[in-house]
């Protein structure tokens, strides 16, 4: 098997998910560590995923892969 059949695989075999998705116990933070060593995100995002936390909506930024 090659690697980009591989790839395909792995990408097949993630669950899809359409519609709501509940954890159970998420574990949240309202503070962050410092950058490090990464670089810094593009000033705008692709999109945003909306999402539930207890009982507010929050939107998590998404970006294009490099």
């Amino acid at each position: 098997m090659d690697q980009k059949e591989s790839s395909r695989n792995a990408v097949l075999a993630r669950p899809i998910i359409l519609g709501d998705l509940t954890l159970a116990s998420p574990t949240t933070q309202t503070t962050i560590g410092g950058a490090g060593g990464a670089s810094a995100l593009p000033a705008t995002p692709l999109g945003y995923i909306l999402v539930q936390v207890g009982t507010t909506t929050v939107a998590v930024p998404y970006f294009n892969a490099s």
